[in-house]
């Protein structure tokens, strides 16, 4: 069964912290599982002062080798747009490792922002 996932972009609150990379969210998956990921910016600026999501791209590294694993990952680097919701497909990965999967979002107003997830692949 598939799953959607989608976290609220929010300010900087410290919950992970690995090879100086500090992380709000994180998600843990099966190696098996076909995941919906997605960063919600509905309540966050440039969208409350009236600026709209224009485009995303997706990225996987894995943190403690630091290699790109985007093709690896995820179904594509280009995120899916849906009203304030940037999202992706995530897929496969290897048990035990983690991966640090960033939607870098661009803004009508030409803000970037970058939000992190932390995807722990663990088989059961």
């Amino acid at each position: 069964m598939a799953r959607d996932i989608t976290f609220k972009a929010r300010h900087r609150i410290t919950t992970f912290k690995a090879n100086n990379m500090i992380i709000d969210n994180v998600l843990v998956k099966d190696s098996g599982e076909t995941i919906t990921i997605g960063v919600d910016f509905t309540n966050r600026e440039p969208i409350l002062s009236g600026s709209t999501l224009s485009s995303a791209t997706i990225t996987a590294i894995e943190v403690e080798s630091e290699t790109d694993y985007t093709s690896d990952l995820l179904s594509s680097g280009t995120a899916s747009i849906s009203s304030n919701v940037a999202s992706g497909i995530l897929q496969n990965g290897e048990s035990g490792r983690d991966y640090k999967v960033s939607f870098a979002c661009t803004f009508s107003n030409s803000d970037i922002y970058i939000e992190d997830v932390l995807v722990k692949v663990r088989d059961n």
